[in-house]
């Protein structure tokens, strides 16, 4: 290969980097903080595989656009093909933009799928110019395609990051205890700013008071300018016992010291394990600390544990059968059923515990599932998984001798725990303790 189609292919291969880097300009700062706190598909690879795979990706793009790049741009399908090609990339550069950057999953959503499709139209064109260009961007649609399946399950599983339609506008003073713990409105669900106290009130889109909310709570309202300063003011969210569960600042979305309202928003991503009562606090940004220039709001709140989607494994014994109709017992019986569980600092035990309840609905036993847990007095004591080796060790308590048996029972309830614990990313290898459970 000459000189001259070296440099094609090096431009090729730079300029589909190019989408990458536009890319990182959005994810670097939305991926520990914005998107950490989001509820994810169990299929979601670990962060760190994202870079190498997209980096690849690029490079074997710009080849592909390369092999179309020196069969000569005199040609009219090259153009439209090499065209078509840039307008996928900008698209591809779009999709960071619209998901990292505004934190919008509806929308990135949208724009996946019509990049999606400008992918097909990529390899239709590049086909009829050379077969292997389009092989190429093979496995760029696929991968397009598990990350458009993502998008979609962080849409569908984080419905608070939907956008706030102030619909109902209240005053956070307009909110009165009653005597049974529970909250009315002195006035309707909305009301104008001026119809608050000019000191010391705050008007809010969300979340109105008595809202049931979950991880991440967002919250959005107006407030004046002596309520902030250097643009923020502190929130703060409390258990119903006065825990501090988390807090942080509200942050002016335009200039603070502007006279009338300034529209303001915050994050704040807490754990809750089970629903409970709390309340958030809005208080003004006093740096004086003098008592009389302090201002407070609090607004009670129903806490609703974040939730993420695992799956069980449970045995289908029709599914696992040779030739001649006989059981076998192995893991290919293995069907999961998917369940819900809050989200904790403990994953991988919580859903262990979960399928050791051995809770099957009537429409999957009709189907044919079953299992044998629960296992009388056999309960799970921890789990240690180490991150270096990917070995999972589950520790058992095991009081009646319930989890040893026939060797067809004990396999497959082995493969049960086993295939249920390695839907973790990072676990490669199960094991128990003490070392003698699970036997035949």
């Amino acid at each position: 290969m000459n000189l001259k189609n070296w440099l094609k292919l090096i431009l090729a291969i730079a300029i589909s980097e190019s989408a990458g880097v536009v890319g990182v300009v959005f994810t670097v700062s939305a991926i520990p903080n914005w998107y950490a706190d989001l509820i994810k598909s169990s299929l979601t690879p670990p962060n760190w595989l994202f870079g190498p795979v997209w980096t690849l990706l690029y490079v074997v793009m710009g080849v592909a656009a390369f092999l179309i790049w020196r069969k000569g741009l005199k040609h009219r399908a090259v153009k439209i093909a090499l065209g078509v090609f840039i307008g996928q990339l900008v698209l591809n550069a779009g999709w960071s933009a619209i998901f990292f950057g505004l934190h919008e999953p509806l929308f990135s959503l949208i724009e996946i799928i019509i990049l999606w499709l400008s992918i097909i139209a990529t390899i239709i064109l590049f086909y009829r110019i050379s077969k292997p260009a389009a092989y190429l961007l093979i496995p760029y649609i696929l991968w397009v395609a598990f990350a458009a399946y993502l998008n979609y399950a962080v849409w569908v599983l984080n419905p608070s990051n939907a956008p706030a339609i102030p619909e109902a506008v209240y005053c956070a003073q307009d909110v009165q205890s009653c005597p049974d713990g529970s909250y009315v409105h002195r006035v309707p669900p909305s009301c104008d700013f001026a119809a608050c106290s000019t000191d010391s009130s705050i008007k809010l889109y969300s979340p109105q008071a008595g809202a049931q909310v979950s991880s991440p709570l967002t919250i959005k309202g107006e407030a004046k300018s002596n309520w902030f300063f250097e643009a923020v003011f502190p929130v703060k969210l409390y258990s119903a016992n006065g825990t501090l569960l988390a807090q942080g600042q509200a942050r002016a979305q335009s200039d603070w010291m502007a006279p009338g309202l300034i529209h303001f928003e915050a994050s704040l991503s807490f754990t809750v394990t089970s629903t409970e009562q709390g309340k958030l606090v809005l208080m003004n940004d006093n740096p004086s600390g003098l008592k009389e220039n302090s201002r407070e709001e609090t607004i009670p709140l129903t806490l609703m544990p974040a939730m993420r989607t695992v799956s069980l494994f449970y045995y289908n014994p029709s599914l696992d059968t040779d030739a001649s109709g006989t059981v076998m017992c192995s893991s290919a019986g293995l069907v999961p059923v998917s369940r819900q569980i809050p989200i904790t600092q403990t994953p991988i035990q919580d859903t262990i515990k979960l399928l050791l309840q051995g809770d099957l609905t009537q429409q999957e036993r009709v189907q044919g599932i079953t299992t044998e847990f629960p296992l009388p007095g056999v309960s799970l004591q921890g789990a240690s998984l180490n991150k270096q080796t990917g070995v999972l060790t589950l520790s058992f308590n095991d009081p009646n001798s319930a989890t040893g048996g026939g060797s067809c029972r004990v396999a497959v309830l082995w493969a049960e725990i086993r295939a249920t614990a390695k839907q973790f990313s990072g676990v490669k290898q199960v094991i128990f303790s003490p070392e003698y459970l699970f036997q035949p």
